[in-house]
């Protein structure tokens, strides 16, 4: 069993996405208590709508998206220089089999996404008392 929650997937993070659209690999924090492993990541821009958080084989892979918004007091105006940008945010990890996914909570708040993930009863440290004979 491994110290850490997650390890990352480096191969899953080279494909491309479906629309083209660059990919963001947003900053990760990991917290890790006795009971359980937090993770948080910013994501600016995205709405919590637009978030996915998808478990298939172990894999656990995040993805928001950004989405230009449209002012409607710019009529009669055209676009002359533009840096703000539509993209796909993307992390991909391997879970440790410590978590407890089926018990996970996730929170968006402020572009920032606060994932928890329990970890199992067998995985929680226990004292092992000693006795004499």
């Amino acid at each position: 069993m491994t110290d850490s929650l997650i390890t990352k997937d480096k191969a899953a993070l080279r494909g491309e996405s479906r629309e083209k659209l660059p990919v963001v690999s947003p900053a990760v924090d990991i917290y890790q208590s006795d009971d359980q492993f937090m993770l948080v990541t910013e994501m600016p821009g995205v709405n919590e709508s637009t978030v996915e958080i998808v478990l298939d084989q172990g894999i656990l892979t995040i993805e928001g998206r950004t989405e230009r918004l449209d002012c409607p007091s710019l009529e009669g105006f055209k676009l002359t220089h533009s840096e703000v940008i539509t993209a796909n945010y993307r992390r991909v990890f391997k879970l440790s089999e410590e978590v407890d996914i089926e018990n996970a909570d996730a929170v968006m708040k402020d572009g920032v996404l606060t994932l928890r993930m329990p970890k199992h009863e067998r995985a929680k440290a226990r004292k092992i008392s000693v006795r004499s004979e």
